[in-house]
C-alpha cells in the first residue's frame, strides 16, 4: 500500500467571497465550481460530531490538481493565528511566471507579503525566486518562480 499522489489541497476560510477575490482574481486561479453542501457522509468524514454545512469552491491548480476552499457555515469556526514555524502549520507553493509583477500587484492590493521576492543563491533551487504571502485568513501561500533557463555547455559562448 502506498500513496499514489496528491488529490487536492484544502484551505478553511472565513469568507468564501473574500478568499475567491484573493485566489481567483488576484492569483488568477480558474474557478471550477462552487456551492453549498450539507450531507451525512460529510459529517462523518469531517468528524466534528454534529451536522456540518459549508460553502465551497474549487480552483484549478493545473495538472489535474485542485485547491478546495471551505467556509464552514455550521459549525462556525474560530480564526487561528499561526506562524509558519509553529508545529501543525502548513503552506503550499504555487509556481508563477513573473514573481516580481505578481508581488507588486498583491502589495498594491493590500496583501501581506513576508518579504520581497528572494533569489535562492545555491543548492537545488539556485536561481529560483520565492516569497511567502498571506491569504485573507492568514494562511501562508508560497510563490515560486523557477530559475531562468541556463544555456547548455554545448551552446557556443558569445565571449
Amino acid at each position: 500500500m502506498s500513496v499514489a499522489g496528491l488529490d487536492h489541497v484544502s484551505v478553511t476560510v472565513g469568507d468564501l467571497g473574500r478568499s475567491l477575490r484573493f485566489y481567483h482574481e488576484l492569483l488568477g486561479l480558474s474557478l471550477l465550481g462552487r456551492g453549498e453542501i450539507t450531507a451525512p457522509h460529510l459529517d462523518r468524514i469531517i468528524g466534528l460530531n454534529q451536522p456540518v454545512t459549508l460553502r465551497w469552491a474549487e480552483l484549478d491548480l493545473g495538472n489535474g490538481q485542485i485547491l478546495e476552499l471551505f467556509q464552514y457555515v455550521e459549525p462556525k469556526g474560530e480564526p487561528l493565528v499561526q506562524r509558519t514555524a509553529d508545529p501543525g502549520s502548513s503552506h503550499f507553493a504555487l509556481r508563477v511566471d513573473d514573481i516580481h509583477q505578481l508581488h507588486a500587484r498583491l502589495t498594491e492590493s493590500g496583501v501581506t507579503c513576508r518579504s520581497r521576492p528572494v533569489q535562492i543563491p545555491s543548492g537545488d533551487w539556485a536561481g529560483a525566486r520565492a516569497v511567502y504571502v498571506l491569504d485573507p485568513d492568514g494562511a501562508t501561500v508560497e510563490l515560486v518562480q523557477d530559475a531562468p533557463a541556463r544555456p547548455s555547455r554545448e551552446t557556443p559562448s558569445a565571449h
